[in-house]
């Protein structure tokens, strides 16, 4: 999931300035701890060294610190996780170029994450019970058609579906994103 998240164009840039400022402010600290372990012929600073591995995408080597950040694990293991079927909604869920639905901070009560997985399956993660039963009386209909206006919104270039049924659908909701 977070993997899902931190992998977005916009994160990977940010990412990108961000992570290469920190990772050298941290490679030009103890520079004597590089000196007395560096072989003959090897870049002249532990920045050099890494610089010269990393090139363009320098600020990356942070994005698994990203990906694994602790306590964002914790928060999401504690929460409510469930799978809704959608079988009988009469609705097939779509997805996107940007799939996973982050709802809030997961401190807060009304927190929630989903993720189509099938047209017919969503995973959710809810922060509380009172939420997860406040999506679940929705009913699995209204729940699939909000599930899919949310992907919708998510989408940056591409949205997904089995078929072109819900092309209208798609369309009316694209057009009212649109810049003006």
């Amino acid at each position: 999931l977070m993997a899902l998240r931190a992998r977005m164009p916009e994160v990977i840039k940010q990412v990108k300035t961000v992570g290469k400022k920190m990772l050298q402010q941290e490679l030009r600290r103890d520079p004597h701890e590089y000196e007395a372990v560096k072989i003959l012929g090897a870049p002249d600073s532990l920045e050099d060294c890494v610089t010269s591995w990393y090139r363009d995408n320098f600020g990356l080597v942070t994005l698994p610190k990203i990906i694994d950040h602790g306590e964002t694990h914790s928060a999401l293991a504690k929460m409510q996780w469930w799978c809704q079927d959608f079988r009988d909604a009469g609705v097939e869920l779509l997805t996107c170029d940007r799939p996973l639905i982050w709802h809030g901070e997961t401190n807060r009560s009304d927190f929630f994450l989903a993720l189509p997985i099938t047209p017919r399956l969503g995973f959710f993660i809810t922060q509380d019970s009172p939420t997860e039963s406040k999506l679940r009386k929705l009913g699995a209909s209204v729940l699939a058609r909000k599930f899919n206006e949310s992907v919708i919104a998510n989408a940056v270039e591409y949205v997904y579906g089995v078929h072109d049924g819900a092309s209208r659908f798609i369309e009316a909701r694209l057009t009212r994103q649109q810049p003006a």
